[in-house]
């Protein structure tokens, strides 16, 4: 049996390994012993229980080991039959690319079932697909998996039924999974239509490619294509070259890639802020905590400028640069008598906070500046600032804990928060966060923010997977309701906050959303406007200000009614009209042909007409209608039918001609074509000019 290990073997699967943790290794390359130390066996449930199924519980080895033999996938796969009308056989190819038709639908059963399994547990656990870190992980392997559906004829949606047949199973041992049942169909559904639409549109392209290629290699320039044009991923176009029996030039549409990024990089504004001669040390932020009665005093360091940009660093500072969504401080340094007003503060790469000046107005090396920090607008990015947080929570309690900050704004006047998600909130989903977030503000819990190790962090500390922590981290707790890690400035009770008002709710990309949101003063004057609207509106109604909603949707459901009134008149008088002109035709060219000058109060008016004409002439006829606005213009429309256009009486063409008597802007195809004059009073002046066109 030794000449089957490590060489490939179908007939061996290894059950466990032995890990021996016991070392330490250091960075100059050597050991030292760990404190604790002990052997992991590596044995995983499905090893064992595939090795069991396929020997009959040790009793038969003639059977070939298989992790999918067992019980843990044959309800999968008996779905999967089901769906497809196709039989699971266990056949299993020694070589991805010499596969038979019998081999590759049990391979694509295996990775369907695996991947299914995978995705539900994934996104019970928290992680949504989405295009970075783990989360695009989840992305591909569904998008693999879908592909593959396709393949075997599975209906559109089967993923989503499969994770259902998951949560069926394994659902009574793993209760995350029935806790979350709703999210992963939900999840899947929206992930999987959408992958549809984009892969749809790629294996269309990818076909054709692959269709008229003969040195049998896909080129990175088409790779690329199919990416930036039809979002079609990159690791699927290698996939199915590769079942073809192609070869994808990944160096030259890595260097395509290169490319695009160098293109979107140069379309960026940046601003480039060299320091020649500041300390390597970061700038000391000690500004958490802002009390007027206490001055604060600074020396400064270095001063930096250059055609665009001035910016002084202090030995240390009150004011907060940018950092985590939040933005920078502003206010005023004191010298001599003098003030010079900061717009912004920033931070480079060292670490330094560089404050941004009108102009600077010689300050040098080891100045003494007082420092004044902007208050007022620090207060109101404070306000946001918690109430993000607060945000935050509500959508963790009322949406799901799958959600996750993929992104922050906030200043003085407003907060913005994305987050991963898979579909638009509802308008209930949306007043109950708001309830819960104004809730906490009126129960003004304690905001808490402490300085501790990372591995002492609370246990609910809410820490993201993508970013890195140092070995100190600074927890901002509110109340029982929030605890996360953050080195933003946040107010000192909910209470401060006053006020919270969700103002929109958008997509910004697949999977991920957005909320914008006001609070304090910018939330009351808010309320204040559309108090002052409504109050308008009311009084024009000669309502109370509950009453103007409904007396509006009647005033609507009137209007509406009228307008389809006056639409059935126009329609009345256009089919009128169309029967006039049909009954005064002329015969020019051996067809049908009507010229006449008409009064319309739209481009739609003569569209319409146009239309009903060509029903009661049939074929065979061209007409040119010129029609008179009330505003004095007019619209030349041009209709040709299928026999006029066969006999060289084209619709674009005659329009073209028109416009040498006229000054018309405008266009269209051989059927139709119309455009716009300034004067229609000319129509009558060149009536006869245009009879002999």
């Amino acid at each position: 049996m030794g000449c089957l290990i490590n060489v490939g073997s179908s007939k061996c699967l290894e059950i466990w390994n032995l890990v021996f943790i016991q070392y330490n290794a250091k960075l100059d390359g050597s050991f030292e012993k760990l404190s604790k130390r002990h052997v992991d066996t590596g044995m995983g449930f499905e090893r064992v229980a595939g090795i069991m199924a396929s020997s009959d519980n040790f009793r038969n080895f003639l059977k070939l080991p298989s992790n999918y033999n067992s019980g843990l996938f044959s309800y999968i796969f008996a779905e999967l039959e089901s769906l497809s009308g196709l039989k699971y056989t266990g056949n299993v190819s020694s070589s991805r690319s010499c596969m038979s038709d019998i081999e590759k639908v049990d391979f694509y059963f295996r990775a369907i079932a695996d991947h299914a399994r995978a995705l539900t547990f994934g996104i019970a656990d928290g992680i949504l697909p989405g295009n970075e870190g783990r989360n695009y992980v989840l992305r591909r392997i569904l998008r693999r998996a879908v592909l593959f559906g396709k393949k075997m004829g599975l209906p559109s949606g089967f993923f989503a039924k499969l994770s259902e047949v998951v949560v069926g199973k394994m659902g009574a041992v793993f209760n995350q999974l029935i806790d979350n049942k709703a999210i992963i169909s939900d999840a899947l559904k929206v992930e999987e239509y959408a992958f549809d639409r984009v892969i749809d549109r790629g294996i269309k392209e990818l076909d054709s490619i692959c269709g008229h290629n003969k040195n049998g290699v896909i080129s990175g320039e088409d790779i690329f294509l199919l990416y930036d044009t039809y979002g079609f991923p990159i690791d699927l176009t290698k996939l199915i070259a590769e079942e073809k029996g192609l070869v994808v030039d990944m160096e030259a549409a890595e260097r395509e890639m290169d490319m695009q990024r160098q293109r979107a990089r140069s379309a960026q504004k940046k601003t480039s802020i060299a320091v020649a001669s500041s300390p390597k040390e970061s700038t000391p932020f000690l500004g958490y905590s802002l009390n007027k009665n206490e001055k604060f005093f600074a020396e400064v360091v270095d001063t930096i400028e250059d055609k665009d940009n001035c910016f002084v660093v202090l030995n240390k500072t009150p004011f907060f640069a940018e950092m985590g969504g939040e933005v920078g401080d502003t206010g005023v340094l004191y010298i001599n008598g003098k003030s010079i007003k900061i717009l912004d503060s920033i931070r480079d790469e060292s670490e330094l906070v560089l404050h941004k000046l009108l102009k600077n107005i010689n300050l040098k090396s080891g100045d003494e500046v007082e420092c004044v920090v902007d208050s007022d607008r620090r207060k109101a990015i404070q306000r946001n600032h918690t109430a993000t947080h607060l945000l935050h929570f509500a959508l963790r309690d009322i949406v799901g804990k799958h959600v996750k900050q993929a992104g922050s704004l906030v200043d003085d006047e407003k907060l913005r928060f994305d987050f991963n998600h898979f579909s638009p909130l509802s308008d209930g989903q949306l007043h109950d966060i708001e309830y819960l977030v104004n809730r906490c503000i009126l129960e003004d819990l304690v905001v808490k923010c402490e300085v501790m190790p990372f591995l002492e962090k609370p246990v609910n500390c809410i820490a993201f997977f993508d970013e890195k922590y140092g070995e100190t981290v600074r927890v901002v707790t509110i109340g029982d309701v929030s605890c996360e890690l953050c080195g933003g400035c946040h107010v000192t009770g909910t209470g401060e906050i006053g006020f919270f008002k969700i103002l929109t709710e958008s997509a910004i990309s697949a999977g991920v959303r957005r909320i914008e949101a006001i609070s304090g003063f910018t939330a009351f004057r808010f309320v204040e406007k559309v108090t002052s609207d409504l109050r308008s509106i009311s009084e024009k109604l000669s309502c109370s200000i509950d009453m103007v909603s409904e007396n509006f949707i009647k005033i609507f459901e009137r209007n509406a009614s009228m307008e389809r009134q006056l639409k059935a008149m126009k329609n009345s008088q256009n089919e009128a009209m169309a029967n006039v002109l049909a009954g005064n035709y002329s015969m020019k060219s051996d067809l049908k042909f009507i010229l006449d000058i008409i009064d319309i109060e739209s481009s739609s008016d003569i569209k319409s007409l146009a239309l009903l004409l060509s029903k009661k002439l049939c074929d065979g006829f061209w007409l040119v209608l010129c029609g008179k606005m009330p505003d004095r213009s007019g619209i030349v429309l041009v209709s040709c039918s299928k026999k006029a256009r066969i006999n060289g009486i084209k619709a674009n063409i005659v329009l073209k001609k028109i416009s040498e008597k006229f000054d018309i802007k405008g266009g269209g195809n051989e059927e139709l074509a119309m455009g716009g004059v300034k004067h229609s009073d000319l129509f009558k002046e060149k009536l006869e000019a245009l009879k002999n066109l």
